[in-house]
């Protein structure tokens, strides 16, 4: 399970109203359980990329939101791993 630790600010994670305690429940459709997994997709992307699905649960809620190319500019957690990245 990979959470949002922190939001940076002017980022696109900001930009798409990502909060702290976010769970990113899927990207492109996928499931992605590791944090390293993400940010390799993550700095995979290219700008003109085509915009990707990204779908987060909040307290219970599904939320489904696009992101653009490139790093998502948050502090995330793997809570399997309790290990730490940033995305910026």
């Amino acid at each position: 399970m990979i959470v949002i630790e922190k939001v940076l600010s002017g980022s696109q994670a900001e930009r798409l109203k990502i909060q702290s305690g976010d769970i990113i429940a899927k990207y492109d459709d996928k499931t992605v359980p590791r944090v390293v997994e993400l940010i390799r997709i993550f700095r995979g992307e290219h700008p003109g990329d085509s915009p990707k699905p990204l779908v987060i649960s909040r307290a219970g809620r599904t939320i489904s939101l696009t992101k653009e190319p490139g790093l998502l500019g948050a502090m995330i957690t793997d809570r399997a791993e309790t290990s730490r990245a940033e995305s910026k």
